[in-house]
């Protein structure tokens, strides 16, 4: 099946969801959203990420040194006492690597992002599945922050120990030591900071699905999994602000300084600054309540963007149980075709024809077309007006009612039949009949050449026609009119004309057009001349399709 009708979608929705300003703005949704209970959804926060063991290059090693000097300044009031001069500090070698743990995150900026084309789309027994990459701070708009920043709580722990100076053996005798312990001691630092992301992306793995049965459908949106990665690179770059490093007054006041040290390398280690740092932050934007509170988000606007355009169904939404297109192509035909039959929907018939322009459809001017020869009846049944030849307007097309059951969907194609000429009519709808007239031109006999007027009625009559669908986005649409004709029963169709300069020929073409097959030829004709003009009448449903759906799109809330 095609995936042409969700590509359109998204192409007309991502320069609106890209524009801060729009009123479906992405940057906008994501302020707005909000989780369970009606807290907003952003700043994300995460209460511990636990970032595991880092490479602190020789750090660990000053961090032992300094615990050691605090040992010695109390070792003789250890109990039992400590031989200062016999050991030295070190980190302790089953676990010689500090580890950072982050705990009270908060990430800012994250409604600064854009939008890029869906790839990997595909369809699915229930909607559609694709991947959405977004990049974050790119947006200059200067109601949105700048700048992506993650700020919190860390704690840095360091295993240390004492170790006998001539065999590197770790001391074996316990000791109790005032603040400290022996041979074996756990320090640890903590205190706030700050670091700057940049270039930073995310994919975005997203299905749409159709829920509910018939009448209760609905279009969902639903978030399956948040990938945040580097826009230029695998990761993005974390950017630790020194000024923003603290050191809390717990921490023992002669480590203070190095372990300042520590905690800036232990930022920028690059695993920390990659892999350990985006894990975290994947895991930040992929709970249950983020993932739940994006797709709720996005379904909701979705549904509001489709009741602007369509008007919302107030009543029984169409719908076929056997029809085979695509669920979402089904359910947005279904809107459709609705929404058409709908006097209070934008989207009406009679509403849409008579607001065409570039040509105008109501009234619909017609060009010369040719309907052949009318037989007349004895003594002049060998003396046909010949050469007939009709012009004029049409008034009527406007009175245009399509029951959702004469509408259809197949592979992309809409085939409908309107009824004309049903309704009573309210400006700027005409009531019936539907009617085309005109000047009439013809020859009769030897060079006699006859001019007058003619006038078709039909009440009511039926317009058959089969539509497809190009473009890649709205600004580009396209209606391909592949078919349309015109059909009205005998009795319903009365065709006069009216020739001013033969009093005889006036009488007997009038007598003839009464008859069904003349009035079949007349119809012929008129039909002949619509399709003709197939590409101007796309050209026209178009551009009240592409000015209609535009103007609700961008509509202020």
């Amino acid at each position: 099946m095609s995936t042409a009708l969700i590509e359109f979608i998204a192409a007309t929705m991502l320069p609106r969801l890209n524009n801060p300003a729009h009123p479906h703005s992405l940057p906008k949704l994501l302020t707005n959203a909000t989780v369970k209970g009606g807290t907003k959804l952003l700043p994300v926060t995460a209460e511990a990420w636990n970032l595991g063991t880092v490479d602190a290059g020789v750090t660990p090693t000053n961090i032992a040194d300094q615990w050691y000097q605090a040992v010695v300044t109390v070792a003789d009031k250890a109990d039992p006492p400590i031989d200062a001069s016999a050991f030295k500090g070190v980190p302790l070698p089953s676990s010689p690597q500090p580890s950072l743990a982050l705990s009270k995150v908060t990430i800012t900026g994250l409604e600064n992002v854009e939008a890029g084309d869906p790839t990997h789309l595909t369809e699915t027994t229930t909607g559609y599945s694709m991947t959405v990459p977004l990049t974050f701070g790119t947006l200059t708009d200067p109601t949105l922050p700048q700048q992506i920043v993650i700020v919190g709580h860390y704690q840095l722990d360091q295993d240390v120990c004492g170790v006998d100076k001539a065999t590197n053996k770790q001391a074996e005798t316990q000791s109790k030591v005032p603040g400290l312990k022996w041979p074996v001691d756990h320090v640890t630092g903590t205190g706030a900071f700050s670091l700057a992301v940049t270039d930073l992306a995310a994919d975005i793995d997203l299905h749409t699905a159709v829920t509910g049965t018939a009448s209760s459908r609905a279009l969902t949106v639903v978030i399956d999994k948040i990938t945040p990665r580097g826009r230029s690179s695998q990761f993005p770059t974390y950017t630790l602000d020194p000024a923003s490093l603290t050191i809390d007054q717990s921490t023992l006041e002669d480590l203070k300084s190095i372990w300042h040290d520590m905690a800036v390398d232990a930022f920028k280690n690059k695993d920390v600054g990659g892999d350990k740092l985006t894990t975290a932050l994947s895991s930040a934007l992929n709970t249950a309540d983020t993932l739940n509170a994006v797709s709720t988000a996005l379904t909701d606007q979705l549904a509001t963007a489709l009741d602007h355009v369509m008007g919302p169904v107030t009543g029984t939404l169409a719908s076929d149980s056997s029809a085979t297109n695509p669920v979402v192509d089904q359910y947005l035909f279904d809107r459709l075709r609705t929404a058409l039959a709908d006097e209070n929907s934008p989207f009406y018939l009679p509403a849409l024809i008579a607001g065409t322009s570039d040509p105008v459809l109501e009234p619909y001017t017609l060009e010369q077309f040719t309907v052949g020869e009318i037989a007349l009846g004895a003594p002049y049944e060998k003396h046909p007006l010949e050469n007939v030849t009709l012009d004029g307007t049409v008034t009527g097309f406007s009175n245009a009612v399509v029951p959702v059951s004469q509408a259809a969907l197949d592979g992309g194609r809409i085939s409908a039949t309107v009824n004309l000429a049903t309704l009573p009519g309210k400006p700027p709808v005409p009531g019936p009949p539907w009617k085309a007239e005109g000047s009439l031109t013809c020859d009769w006999g030897n060079g006699h050449g006859l001019t007058g007027i003619h006038k078709t009625t039909a009440a009511p009559a039926a317009l058959s026609a089969e539509l497809s669908f190009g473009g890649e986005d709205l600004d580009h649409l396209s209606v391909t009119v592949e078919s349309v004709r015109l059909d009205a029963k005998d009795d319903d169709l009365t065709i006069t004309v009216a020739l001013t300069n033969s009093v005889i020929a006036n009488k007997y073409a009038n007598d003839a057009l009464e008859q069904p097959d003349m009035k079949h030829r007349v119809l012929a004709g008129l039909n002949k001349a619509l399709d003709d003009r197939r590409p101007e009448i796309g050209k026209a449903l178009a551009k009240v399709a592409r000015t209609g759906i535009a103007q609700r799109l961008d509509k202020p809330e």
